[in-house]
């Protein structure tokens, strides 16, 4: 049930672009009932804040379906890299849609259902919003300085609120083999451009793309709005 669908970038533009050219390739391709559960999911963990198990999934959805069709859509998710289980309980899910997570991360976010949830990294600060065609508040803290940054996005993708102004980003690139929230872990926010650059020299350049203030709301918001279209074809109908 739990083999990874293997990454075929054959043409990947970039590092930082190929999580977009595989989720481009992974939302044509989902089955129906699949996409079902993940916007269950969705509305679960950014309504609510958690997850249902497996098995909670699994009750809930033979009320309409049969046992093995839910079957085949979990290891649908699961093959897609949609769905990511706790290896310590594979009845419990870490993360799901590529970015919303079960536990607590660098990235708070809240919607005006005024429930907490978490997200893996910048991109998904950025595109989460748009994903869920609703505002988002995000908080989080910058990591080389430790002062706490706040951004708030509506539906549409536009920043309402941005504090500090100088926001900074760098989105991890994702060489098509390592899980999907282990690279987004490196995908953060800064206070300013320089705080960016003092992280990247102290991290000896990790391949991504990083964002200084004068693009982030730019190439940044392109490059996520692009990505939370995608989102949209696969877990939000």
């Amino acid at each position: 049930m739990h083999n990874i669908q293997p990454v075929n970038l054959t043409d990947p533009i970039s590092p930082e672009m190929n999580l977009y050219l595989y989720f481009k390739q992974v939302s044509d391709s989902l089955m129906p009932l699949s996409i079902e559960i993940l916007e269950f999911l969705v509305s679960s963990g950014t309504g609510r804040g958690w997850f249902p198990n497996l098995t909670q999934i699994t009750e809930r959805f033979v009320e309409m379906h049969a046992a093995d069709k839910v079957e085949d859509a979990l290891t649908d998710l699961i093959r897609h890299r949609l769905l990511y289980l706790d290896p310590e309980n594979e009845q419990n899910i870490n993360s799901i849609a590529g970015g919303i997570s079960q536990k607590k991360t660098a990235f708070r976010a809240m919607t005006d259902s005024h429930a907490a949830f978490y997200l893996l990294g910048a991109l998904d600060a950025l595109t989460i919003a748009p994903m869920l065609q609703k505002e988002v508040s995000i908080r989080t803290t910058c990591p080389q300085s430790g002062e706490t940054l706040e951004l708030t996005v509506d539906g549409d993708g536009n920043w309402t609120h941005c504090e500090p102004a100088a926001l900074a980003g760098f989105l991890a690139g994702w060489d098509g083999t390592t899980s999907i929230p282990t690279s987004k872990e490196h995908s953060r926010l800064f206070i300013n451009s320089s705080a960016l650059n003092e992280w990247q020299n102290a991290n000896d350049d990790p391949d991504g793309l990083p964002l200084t203030q004068d693009t982030i709301r730019g190439v940044g918001m392109e490059m996520a709005l692009a990505l939370s279209e995608l989102y949209a074809r696969i877990s939000i109908s």
